[in-house]
């Protein structure tokens, strides 16, 4: 399969842009969806799974660690109430042993994104584009 990324097109060579991020009840279903992923064209840079307290450092719902344009993407998305309500969702999910699942897409692959991570058991999906947000599943 092709790079499922498209880093030559300039519309996403900023792949920290569009990201779809969804919560799992169950470590294995994690897994699971994270090895689907990767069974079907994903990579590891696109693809990461976090739980506990290091995942929820390392997802960096406030974008504080993870360079100027993410630090600015999340506090517009903080700015906006929905969207903040959305990342602290993911943060208590954490908090709470739950795994959270994060796939950074384009517009060509995040429906199978989507797809594989809800027939795995991940709920609260939603898309993160530079300014925009999508709930996709509740």
């Amino acid at each position: 399969m092709e790079n499922v990324i498209d880093t030559e097109n300039e519309e996403v060579a900023n792949r920290e842009t569009s990201k779809i991020i969804a919560i799992f009840d169950l470590e294995e279903s994690a897994k699971n969806a994270y090895e689907d992923l990767l069974a079907d064209g994903f990579t590891a840079e696109t693809a990461e799974t976090f739980s506990g307290y290091l995942g929820k450092l390392e997802l960096d719902v406030k974008g504080e660690h993870h360079g100027m344009i993410e630090n600015i993407k999340r506090k517009f998305h903080h700015f906006m109430l929905a969207e903040s309500l959305q990342m602290d969702t993911y943060s208590k999910a954490l908090n709470s042993g739950n795994c959270v699942v994060q796939v950074i897409t384009d517009s060509r692959n995040w429906e199978k994104a989507r797809d594989i991570l809800k027939n795995n058991g991940g709920h609260f999906i939603n898309f993160y584009g530079l300014f925009t947000t999508e709930v996709l599943e509740p």
